[in-house]
Formats: structure tokens, C-alpha cells, sequence
């Protein structure tokens, strides 16, 4: 007997270390090296346990009964593995004591020398060796031997022990790096030195840098300490140079320093922002910036598109006005052709709202109007973010308003509208700002302004002249202030004579778009003036599933005294009905749509019936409620076809037997799984399976085959027993000829 793991009953009473059940186990005939093998999974025989628990009195006992000490495992090792995992030196002693071989591969660190050398345990390490342990082993492991790992480690007696028992030093881990460059890369000074010390020929530092990683990596994690080790034995001005960027991009300003001092060039490149004092500027490393800048770092390198171009632009991003004063100083050009992300310093300040350093660009020289970058112009980044303090200067300095920037081809005054107040757009207009200019999605500032429901503004547009009829992909100024459920914006929307029943938006029109928002006071404003309750079209299709689908009962109850029609088809869900079950809308707006004439057989080519839709909700309720109502359980259409297909992948038994018992019939095929059988057997239902095969409505040899298919597929082997006992042919093929075998 065993578990799942393959592990018998003394292997835990060993490792949980309870010595009368090892006792009374063994008395009873348990056998001492059992174990089952399931393939993948091998159990661990006692002494593994033992292992574990570190019991010499059980070590012994055991061995007294012949149990054997090397019984490998692949993923655990032997028990001597095992032992030294635990750091348990006596157990240890005792199994070589006894004759266990230390070189024995198995577990994750293959070795038991390795164990050591990973717990830095240098005790253990010499008794292992002492017992003919191999320090050079024949085979590949992840860290290369030992003394990789211990390098890896930083264990340094450790180290030293390995090097004065000769194990080999140019044995590369799984990713091809030696000792010296794992413990270089993890910063450990002295166990570097350790091994330089070793073996100091200029062949072996070649070979154990010869990858440009570990000096990068060691400067990305600031160990400058391990660089100046480096770099006396020789390193070349790549991979320096290498390192110097990473020191800068991780923000070492002490490593740089050095680094820049044992000669890196302070123009060094790397991946992300072009070089190293790119890098510097965009983290705000005011010393580091100074350094780079004094060591000659040329200030006007330029970068693609994938970066901030400039160092100066990466400055003005990050807001730093003291780098980009810095900057300045040492001859930065402000209005070089655009490059990298904004394209200039000044539409990157703008980007990320710096508005002192936009001031100070300005005062430097910059062009106002200079165009670059993903916003175009530093006047639509300004207004395109919300970015007033930004967006003012540059209007005050003589910014062009009449420019199209952005990925909408959008103009300063229609940004200004959805984002700013009232006197950043007023500013625009007044410079030449035109109401007129619609972006690519066909909007204007006036909806705009609707859409961020800015009153204000609203007004002010329409005095001058803004075309309060215009409607964009989004939908028109009363949709898109609808849509917001702004009362005030709509009123007045209203009241100056727009179109109440104008088209656009997902929605469809203004007001579907507040039935489904669950405004209620703007659905009645719309109401008494004039919206069509019967406009059919969007997401919805009608005003009345718009607010089914909101679950607002006071909206819907509006719309049905006003005379929307319950049945009318179409849009996400179907009917009203449709959207009020698929929404989980409470029970009371089941009743007041059916009460109105809903009919509770609609079928949405979509979703299916009322009944599968209540079957995927598993709401007993409003099942119970819907038969009352009539619901013909035998209706068909929908991805399930029939609702018993339905309730048989998606509901509970009680459901189930509900539709049963209501008359459905289960031998109706089609729907996504065929028959109501085969989708209880896919979805592994026992007790709905047997009732089917129970059923006075026997299935065809074909329809059992097809579900002796689905539940082979999806390994449900108590159900694939249950059709073979019916009678399944596992040769026969399914209609997608596929067999069961």
C-alpha cells in the first residue's frame, strides 16, 4: 500500500521520525527499501525518510534489517543526498560510515558535494571528500561543478577548500559562465579574489570574462569594488564601456565614477536610452550627469524613436530643471530635427507637465512651434494631457493654435475643450482657435466640451458659433453629454433646439444611451421632449432592453407606460427579456416585462431562448417562474439548441429534473455538443448522464457514441464507462470523424 506519491506507510512513520510506528511496522512486515514506482512519480524508500529526519536510533534500526543505503531517486537522491541537504553531519558520517557512495547522481543538486557547497558547509564538504567524494565528476550540472556554486554563493572557505583539492576551475554553468564570473556578477570581492589568486595567467581571465555579462552585471548592481578586481587583471573598452552604461541605467552614481576613471567612454550605448547620459538625465542623477558631462560625454548624441532622442529631451521629460540647466551650459541644442519619442525637449516637458522647465526652455531659445513626435506640436501634447500651467505658457508665448498633432489629428482648441477650463479654451479661440475643425473621429471642441460636461465652455462654443447638430464616431454633443449624465448640459442641449432624436454613438441615440446608464431623470427629460421610444438600432437595439439591461425597473416601467414594445428583436441580447436574465436583473423585472406581453418563448439567434438563458444563470426562480409563465422547454435555438442540452453542460441536477419534469425531450439533437447526453457527458455529470440513459426516450447508438467521444476527450472515465455499458462503439466515428480510441 501506498499514496499517490508512491511512498508507504514507514517511509512517513521514518521522516516524521516516530520510532515505536518504524517498530511496529517492521513487526507487522513492512518491507524495509518499499517503495512503488508509478513511472514519473518513484517513491522514497525508509532510509529516505530517515534521511529526513535526521534519527541515528532509526538509521540504525533499520540498517539492522537490511535496508539498503543507496537506493537512488532521481528527483530526491539517496538517502546520503538527503542527509546532507539537512546539514545533519552524524547521519552523514554514519551512512559513509556504512559504505554509501557519495557519487551517486540524483536530486537537485545532483551531488552530495554540491548540497554542501550550496549550504556552505565546509565540514561536511571535507568529510565527503575525505570518503572518496569527486570534486571533478563527469557529468553536466546547472552551476558546472561545486565549486561553481559555491562561487555562485559567495561561500569563500568553502571556495578555498575546493581550489586546494584541485577542482577544476573552467567548468561553465548551463549559461556558459565560470566560477570567477558568477561570483562576480553576484559581488562577492573576495571569493573573485580567491580564484584570480588561484590561477593568474592572462589565458584564464580571458577565458573566465571572455562574456561581457558578468562585468555588466556587476555595474548594474553597483559592485564598483568588483570592477576594480576586474579590470587590473585587463578588460576590454567594450565590455567597460558595457558597464558603464548599465552602472548609469541602474543608477550607480559611485560605480560610474569609477568606472569612468579607469577610462569607460562616457558616451558608452546601451538598449532603452540610447547612452549613458541619456540614461542619467531621465533618473534625475544630478552627480552622475556632472560626472559624465566633466569626463566628455557629448550632450548632443541623438537616438531613435524608441527613445528620448536627446539627453536633454530624456531631461525635460523627467522634470529635473537643474540637469536641464546643465545640460544647457554645456552647449545642449534646443532645436535640433526632431527625434525619439516627443521629438523635441519642449514637447516632452509639455508631456509630462513640467511647466518651469517649458519656461526655461523657452527662455533658452526653443521654437514654440516646432514640430516632432507623437503629439506633433508642444501645444496639443499641453492640451491633449490636461496640462493647463504648460498649455498657457505656450499661448502666451505666441504658440500656433491653428496647428493638428496626435494620433487623432486633433487641434489645441478640441483638446483644451475635453481636458481644460473655460479660459485655456477662450485663450485658443481668441488666437484663432476655429469651432469648426473636426479631428479624425469626427469630433468638434462643442462635443468635446459635451463629452467632459463642461457647461461653460458648452455655452461659450455655441455662442461663437459651433455647429450644435455635428455628430462624430462617438455620437453627437446631447449623446455624448447623455452618456456623461449631465443633466445641466443636456437641458440646455435641449432647450437650444437640438435634435432630440439624433443618431450616433455606440448607443445608438441619447436616449438609449441614459436607459442604459440608469439616468433616470434625463430619460424623462428626453421623454417630454420628443424621443422616439421606437428607434430601433446600436448596441441595444431599443430604448427598453438598453434599460433591461441596466436592471433599472423605474426606467423600464417608463418606457413601457410610454408604449415600447417588449418583443422587438435585435442588438446584443435579444429582446428586453432576453437582456433582463442575461444581466441577473432581480426577479421583479422578469415579472413587469412578461406582465407587459414579454414573450417568454422569444428566441435570439444569438443567445437562444429565455429558458437557456435562465439555465446558464442556474436561477431556480426565475425557471420556476418562466414554466409557469408557459416557457416551452422544447424550443429550439442558440449555441446549446434546446435548453436541456443547456442545463445539462451548465446547471445542476435539480434544473435538470426540473426541464424533465416540464417535458423536455431529450432526444432533440443539434446545438454545440449534438445532444443533451453528450454535453453532460463533456462537462463530466454523472448523475445527469445516467438519467438520460435512463430516460424512457432512449439515445441513439449514434448520439451514445458521440458522447462516449466527448467524455473520452475530456477524461471523464466514470461516464466513459457508463456508454460502454450501453452499448458504445469506441471504433465508431463521431460527424468531425473522430473515434472515442
Amino acid at each position: 500500500m501506498s499514496d499517490s506519491r508512491g511512498n508507504q506507510p514507514l517511509y512517513w512513520a521514518c521522516k516524521k521520525g516516530d520510532m515505536n510506528m518504524v517498530r511496529r511496522l517492521c513487526e507487522a512486515g513492512a518491507d524495509v527499501n518499499g517503495h512503488d514506482d508509478y513511472g514519473v512519480l518513484v517513491g522514497l524508500t525508509p532510509f529516505h525518510g530517515v534521511a529526513s529526519s535526521g534519527n541515528i536510533e532509526m538509521a540504525e534500526y533499520l540498517y539492522a534489517k537490511s535496508a539498503r543505503l543507496d537506493m537512488p531517486n532521481k528527483r530526491h537522491g539517496t538517502p546520503l543526498f538527503i542527509a546532507t541537504t539537512q546539514d545533519s553531519l552524524p547521519l552523514v558520517q554514519y551512512f559513509l560510515d556504512r559504505g554509501a557512495d557519495p557519487n551517486i547522481l540524483g536530486g537537485y543538486q545532483e551531488l552530495p558535494l554540491n548540497a554542501a557547497a550550496d549550504s556552505g558547509n565546509v565540514e561536511m564538504a571535507r568529510l565527503l571528500v575525505s570518503r572518496r567524494a569527486e570534486v571533478n565528476p563527469d557529468h553536466t550540472y546547472a552551476f558546472g561543478n561545486a565549486l561553481g556554486l559555491a562561487a555562485y554563493c559567495g561561500h569563500l572557505e568553502l571556495v578555498n577548500f575546493l581550489l586546494e583539492q584541485g577542482c577544476r576551475v573552467d567548468v561553465p554553468d548551463s549559461v556558459g559562465e565560470l566560477p570567477l564570473a558568477s561570483a562576480a556578477q553576484e559581488g562577492f570581492n573576495e571569493v573573485v579574489e580567491a580564484l584570480l589568486n588561484y590561477d593568474d595567467s592572462p589565458a584564464s581571465h580571458d577565458q573566465a570574462l571572455l562574456r561581457s555579462d558578468s562585468f555588466a552585471a556587476a555595474a548594474s548592481k553597483g559592485y564598483h569594488k568588483i570592477l576594480i578586481i576586474l579590470t587590473d587583471v585587463g578588460i576590454s573598452s567594450d565590455i567597460m564601456d558595457k558597464g558603464l552604461y548599465e552602472a548609469a541605467d541602474y543608477q550607480h552614481d559611485e560605480t560610474v565614477r569609477v568606472l569612468l576613471k579607469m577610462g569607460a567612454n562616457p558616451d558608452a550605448e546601451g538598449e532603452g536610452y540610447g547612452n549613458a547620459l541619456q540614461a542619467a538625465c531621465f533618473d534625475g542623477s544630478e552627480e552622475m550627469v556632472d560626472d559624465l558631462l566633466q569626463a566628455g560625454a557629448d550632450v548632443n548624441c541623438v537616438y531613435g524613436e524608441d527613445t528620448y532622442g536627446t539627453a536633454l529631451q530624456a531631461a525635460a521629460f523627467e522634470g529635473n530643471l537643474n540637469i536641464v540647466q546643465r545640460l544647457l551650459e554645456h552647449g545642449a541644442a534646443i532645436n535640433i530635427p526632431a527625434c525619439g519619442k516627443y521629438g523635441h525637449p519642449l514637447h516632452a516637458a509639455c508631456c509630462a507637465n513640467h511647466p518651469e522647465v517649458v519656461e526655461h526652455l523657452l527662455d533658452s531659445g526653443a521654437e514654440v512651434n516646432a514640430v516632432g513626435g507623437e503629439w506633433s506640436y508642444a501645444l496639443v501634447a499641453a492640451t491633449g494631457n490636461g496640462y493647463q500651467a504648460c498649455a498657457d505658457i505656450l499661448i502666451a508665448r505666441n504658440a500656433n493654435v491653428e496647428v493638428r498633432g496626435g494620433k487623432g489629428n486633433s487641434t489645441p482648441l478640441i483638446e483644451a475643450a475635453m481636458e481644460l477650463p473655460l479660459s485655456t479654451v477662450q485663450a485658443i479661440h481668441n488666437r484663432g482657435g476655429s469651432v469648426f475643425d473636426v479631428d479624425n473621429d469626427g469630433d468638434s471642441a462643442f462635443t468635446s466640451a459635451a463629452a467632459s460636461a463642461d457647461l461653460e465652455t458648452l455655452e461659450f462654443l455655441l455662442d461663437k458659433g459651433s455647429d450644435i447638430h455635428l455628430i462624430g464616431k462617438w455620437g453627437g454633443a446631447l449623446y455624448r453629454a447623455t452618456e456623461e449624465g449631465s443633466m445641466e448640459c443636456v437641458t440646455f442641449l435641449l432647450d437650444h433646439d437640438i435634435n432630440v432624436n439624433q443618431k450616433g454613438g455606440e448607443c445608438h441615440t441619447s436616449l438609449m444611451a441614459a436607459a442604459c446608464g440608469g439616468e433616470v431623470e434625463i430619460v424623462k427629460l428626453l421623454l417630454e421632449r420628443g424621443a422616439n421610444i421606437h428607434t430601433k438600432g446600436g448596441l441595444y437595439h431599443t430604448a427598453l432592453q438598453a434599460a433591461a439591461n441596466g436592471c433599472n425597473t423605474q426606467i423600464v416601467q417608463l418606457l413601457l407606460d410610454k408604449g415600447a414594445k417588449p418583443n422587438d428583436l435585435g442588438g446584443r441580447h435579444g429582446s428586453p427579456l432576453h437582456a433582463a436574465i442575461l444581466s441577473n436583473c432581480e426577479i421583479e423585472m422578469i415579472t413587469m416585462l412578461v406582465d407587459h406581453g414579454a414573450d417568454v418563448n422569444s428566441v435570439s439567434p444569438e443567445t437562444g431562448s429565455i429558458l437557456t438563458l435562465a439555465s446558464r444563470r442556474a436561477d431556480t426562480e426565475k425557471i420556476a417562474y418562466l414554466l409557469e409563465k408557459g416557457a416551452d422547454v422544447n424550443v429550439r435555438g442558440g449555441k446549446y439548441e434546446t435548453t436541456l442540452q443547456c442545463a445539462a453542460y451548465v446547471a445542476g441536477l435539480d434544473e435538470f429534473q426540473m426541464y424533465l419534469d416540464h417535458g423536455a425531450d431529450p432526444s432533440i439533437e443539434g446545438g454545440y455538443y449534438g445532444s443533451a447526453l453528450s454535453a453532460a457527458a463533456a462537462r463530466g455529470h454523472e448523475e445527469i448522464t445516467q438519467l438520460l440513459l435512463d430516460h424512457e426516450k432512449q439515445p441513439t447508438a449514434h448520439v451514445v457514441t458521440e458522447a462516449l467521444y466527448y467524455a473520452a476527450h475530456f477524461r471523464k472515465p466514470e461516464i466513459v464507462q457508463k456508454l460502454l455499458d450501453k452499448g458504445a462503439d469506441v471504433l465508431a466515428t463521431n460527424s468531425g470523424h473522430d473515434c472515442a480510441l
